[in-house]
């Protein structure tokens, strides 16, 4: 695990993204790195920017609703934050396709650093949680 590149990258998102430009559910709208009005990025597509030397980039030839896709070599989305970060593809998903604001994603990413597996089983646990209740609200 490249735990280095986790905390500066939840440095970045606390230190130097707006709330306003962080949405999970986007990898990267057009123009969010020059921070456009309207425009939002997730915690991966923030990334992006973040490490712009080291090869982790956005690419909008195929840009579809959630924006641009993340690439890194000749992966991309998920797979390509689990190569960049080095981390196991589950992880990578839930790591960062987990709801949160960017406070929350950035302490998170620091959590993971130090207990992996233990953040991992958190964020399955809670997701399926919520699943059996939005389940019981629809039978009720």
């Amino acid at each position: 695990m490249r735990a280095d590149r986790l905390r500066i990258l939840a440095a970045f998102l606390l230190d130097r993204v707006p709330g306003e430009h962080f949405r999970v559910g986007i990898w990267g709208q057009e123009g969010f790195a020059r921070r456009e009005c309207g425009t939002a990025a997730c915690a991966l597509g923030w990334a992006t920017i973040c490490f712009p030397e080291d090869g982790l980039r956005m690419d909008y030839s195929e840009a579809g609703p959630s924006g641009g896709t993340v690439v890194y070599g000749d992966t991309f989305g998920f797979d390509a934050a689990r190569s960049f970060f080095e981390i196991p593809l589950s992880h990578a998903t839930w790591l960062f396709a987990t709801p949160g604001r960017r406070n929350d994603v950035a302490r998170r990413l620091l959590a993971y650093t130090e207990n992996p597996d233990g953040v991992f089983r958190e964020l399955v646990e809670r997701s399926l949680q919520g699943a059996g209740e939005r389940a019981e609200r629809f039978r009720a």
